[in-house]
């Protein structure tokens, strides 16, 4: 017998009236309830199919309990916005949200070195996971177009090494997937080792960001101005590679 859970996409809207409106961000749906049936799924796991009103089923106010349902809708999202015949898809991928700097302008400047935000090995196996089920989606899929961003990418460069090697290994390398690679760097950990890693794992395109002269650079990256002429060195260094 199937089991289900609630919907983590349902909004309760009470009324002065013993019936909760229902809205399901996710299937667009909207459903009346009496009070105690809402009781019987809200928040609850493993829930009985004859548990349950027969209408919280059809409008999907719960899922079935092994359903991921963010997973399902990001495919169906790529699905609905690329034609079934694709042969190039994009990921924006962050191994960790953490930074070395501190930029004025970043929408991340409250996350430093503390804030312990580092992609896991359990992350690194669902995000290879959800690309391979996204390549399956689409005829003719030729290559990733893989954006590496954060946070400071290189601050996990064992994340990126084991998502790379894994995209390879479990299906990309097979399928004939090519992998077009790109890091988001402010470049003061890019020194020649991995620069020379990077290089290897087929990432030979960077995006560094450099804000001025060193007192301005200080400034606006919220660090030493002997970091403007280290950056400038690694730039120097990574060209080999």
């Amino acid at each position: 017998m199937k089991t289900y859970k609630e919907s983590k996409y349902n909004i309760p809207i009470f009324t002065e009236s013993e019936k909760v409106l229902i809205a399901n961000s996710l299937h667009n749906s909207f459903v009346w309830l009496s009070k105690e049936e809402y009781a019987l799924i809200e928040g609850r796991q493993n829930l009985a199919e004859n548990e349950l009103p027969a209408r919280a089923i059809k409008h999907h106010l719960v899922a079935e309990q092994e359903t991921d349902e963010t997973k399902d809708m990001l495919i169906d999202a790529y699905q609905k916005n690329h034609s079934i015949e694709c042969e190039t898809l994009w990921f924006v991928i962050a191994p960790t949200m953490s930074c070395n700097y501190k930029c004025v302008y970043c929408f991340e400047h409250n996350r430093d070195l503390l804030c312990n935000d580092f992609m896991s090995d359990k992350t690194i196996e669902d995000t290879v996971l959800f690309m391979k089920r996204v390549s399956k989606a689409f005829k003719g899929v030729k290559r990733f177009v893989i954006k590496w961003f954060g946070g400071e990418p290189l601050l996990h460069m064992d994340a990126i090494e084991k998502l790379v090697h894994k995209i390879n290994r479990d299906f990309a390398r097979e399928d004939g997937i090519a992998l077009n690679q790109i890091i988001i760097t402010n470049g003061l950990l890019l020194s020649e080792d991995y620069a020379k890693r990077l290089s290897e794992l087929g990432i030979k395109r960077a995006q560094i960001t450099i804000d001025g002269m060193p007192e301005t650079y200080a400034k606006m990256k919220g660090c030493r101005e002997s970091d403007f002429y280290k950056v400038i060195e690694n730039i120097k260094t990574a060209t080999k590679y």
